[in-house]
């Protein structure tokens, strides 16, 4: 691979991993990783099949929960509704500056509503196909990604399995409106690979000149002769290395606008794809060694990612005004708290449930307001304990892993490049901290957003905020797994480790397959919620009850869920209408009173209230 072919000259540089032209072994794994692997390809294939075949089920759901309101209810997926409107109008189809707006600015997403609508209308089952064509793609993006990381079959397949079958993505795939967090996910993973080509060719940029120094001191050749420069001595970079060098940053830049106009968290790509390049590829290991790289090879990104990241938030402030959303009380109860303890002990918790999902996820909810999560009110709550060790075990964590990059040299990569087709191959070589940082990195920042650390949210838990988070947690197992194969010298204990990661890949499956079916229609998955929030679900079961005419039903469950949160004033007004519909009006007032005790500003309660005031006669 290193030597001359077709005439073509190939020089060969590695990026300062001194160890692998020292240790013949080594070399020769390295060779044998370099060569095509047609079983990784397989594996891209097998984990796509995978993810599509486990949300099959879902072709035939209705549309459930926010999905309503996204769609069917959203002028702006109406083909009638002008185009522009997309653009200044949030998810739920609200003038962004409307007092009433959630902010939540997702064109791309509401556009790719319209087109289903303008091909079929508002049948399910095209919104439903093209969620799972798109997991399905972001599964098979993910496996190539993963593939980069490893650069080995077992890991890459384990990543890629437990992601393809992982039930905490059941509600972005499931539920039609969690696309948006599937195709940020996909602009998410494009942006970063993009990036990794840029680094390639700016890599190529800064040394390939003759001038440079480290290529005739420090670039030995496979055979352990030194290279003096890609190109020859005293010849210039090629035009074409950094039109490519642009333009994969460009494409990079634009990834992340579109992961972000998707869901607002893909923004965070470019602050993944800049420490990635500091801590990994340019190996900063100090303060002092950030200055001196700086105006080498780092000023570059600094500027631009500070540049992109600014014009693009900016931006969004800009068309959605500096006004922050207004959510209820019951959406985050801890946000609405007077009490200090209690907002930060549970927004501390928060983080650590999330994680417990992603390690557990057995016990799911369409909707986690209200109580579902019981505020920490106090600092002897039993659950700080678990905060403290998780924050604990992380600093820790982290702390050996800052020793470690402060030990460790310069960027192990290897780059083989042909004059004549202007062909450049380059391989990474990421050892263990590559890879912690990595999984940290996509695992912490993207959460970041909806972690209410920085500024609140509406909602405590959401679990298809953890799509993204849930590719380092991927990668975390699957290089967890490859470890622990390695330490096992034994044929039993390696067959009884493959045996456990099937049992746990087949139980996540088949949690999987039976959630999806709780989606299947809105009935099923207020039921499959009374577990975790059951004033919510009961209230919304009613309403579903009243829909059908099912009126004894749908009183039983409006008074189920007063009976667990007496101050939801929708309630009290839904319980209403229903009397009044009964005839019973007596009941019809007094359901109503109460609504208007809750929420005094509830114009309809007023309203219908004079309604059954009139009908008796007691104007």
């Amino acid at each position: 691979m290193c030597n001359a072919q077709s005439g073509a000259y190939q020089y060969c540089i590695f990026g300062y991993h001194e160890h692998l032209c020292e240790k013949l072994e080594t070399l020769k794994s390295v060779r044998k990783q370099c060569r095509p692997n047609g079983s990784m390809d397989r594996i891209v294939l097998l984990c796509s099949v995978l993810a599509f075949l486990l949300y099959l089920n879902t072709l035939d759901a209705d549309f459930a929960y926010d999905d309503c309101r996204a769609i069917k209810t959203n002028p702006d997926v109406q083909p009638s509704t002008p185009l522009s409107q997309i653009f200044v109008d949030d998810f739920w189809g609200t003038p962004l500056t409307h007092s009433g707006s959630h902010k939540s600015y997702r064109p791309l997403t509401v556009l790719s509503f319209r087109l289903n609508v303008l091909l079929h209308d508002l049948k399910p089952f095209g919104f439903h196909l093209v969620n799972i064509l798109l997991h399905t793609a972001a599964t098979a993006l993910f496996t190539k990604f993963a593939r980069t990381i490893f650069r080995q079959t077992f890991p890459c397949a384990i990543s890629g399995a437990i992601f393809a079958s992982h039930p905490i993505h059941t509600e972005a795939v499931a539920g039609v409106v969690g696309r948006a967090d599937i195709g940020s996910s996909i602009f998410f993973l494009l942006a970063f690979l993009a990036y990794r080509k840029y680094l390639i060719f700016r890599t190529i940029s800064i040394h390939g000149s003759g001038t440079h120094p480290k290529l005739k001191s420090e670039s030995p050749s496979c055979s352990g002769r030194s290279t003096p420069s890609i190109y020859g001595d005293g010849s210039q970079i090629p035009p074409s290395v950094l039109v490519k060098k642009y333009l994969f940053l460009g494409c990079t830049i634009c990834c992340a606008l579109f992961s972000m106009l998707t869901k607002e968290h893909g923004v965070t790509i470019l602050a993944v794809c800049y420490v990635y390049d500091v801590f990994i590829h340019s190996r900063v290991r100090s303060i002092s060694d950030f200055i001196q790289k700086f105006s080498k090879s780092l000023m570059e990104p600094t500027l631009v990612v500070a540049l992109a990241v600014s014009s693009l938030i900016g931006g969004r402030l800009l068309i959605m005004g500096t006004k922050p959303p207004e959510f209820s009380p019951s959406d985050n109860p801890a946000s609405d708290s007077d009490s200090i303890i209690t907002r930060t002990c549970t927004f501390l918790y928060l983080p650590v449930f999330n994680f417990w999902l992603l390690l557990n996820p057995s016990l799911l909810s369409f909707d986690w307001s209200m109580e579902s999560i019981p505020t920490v009110n106090s600092i002897y709550d039993p659950r700080n304990y678990l905060t403290l060790v998780f924050y604990c075990s992380l600093a820790y964590f982290m702390k050996k892993l800052c020793e470690k990059l402060g030990e460790r040299r310069k960027s192990p990569f290897r780059i083989t490049y042909d004059l004549e087709k202007l062909n450049i191959s380059v391989n990474y070589f990421y050892d263990g901290v590559d890879i912690a940082v990595i999984c940290l990195l996509i695992v912490i920042v993207p959460f970041i957003p909806a972690s209410n650390l920085f500024f609140y949210v509406g909602f405590v838990v959401a679990e298809r905020i953890l799509y993204i988070p849930s590719m380092g947690f991927c990668l975390m197992i699957g290089y967890g797994c490859d470890l622990l194969r390695k330490w096992s010298r034994s044929e039993t204990k390696k067959n009884l480790l493959l045996s456990a990661i099937i049992l746990l890949i087949s139980v996540f499956c088949a949690r999987t397959v039976t959630r999806n079916i709780d989606w299947s229609n809105e009935e099923k998955l207020y039921r499959a919620g009374i577990a975790v929030n059951p004033p919510k679900a009961y209230g919304n079961l009613a309403n579903i009850f009243s829909a059908q005419g099912k009126k004894s039903e749908a009183e039983w469950a409006y008074k189920k869920a007063l009976s667990y949160r007496t101050n939801m004033a929708d309630v009290h007004y839904n319980l209403g209408i229903l009397y009044q519909e009964l005839k019973r009006y007596d009941e019809a007032i007094t359901s109503y009173k109460n609504a208007i005790n809750y929420r005094p500003r509830m114009a309809v309660a007023h309203l219908n209230l004079g309604l059954v005031y009139a009908l008796l006669g007691k104007l």
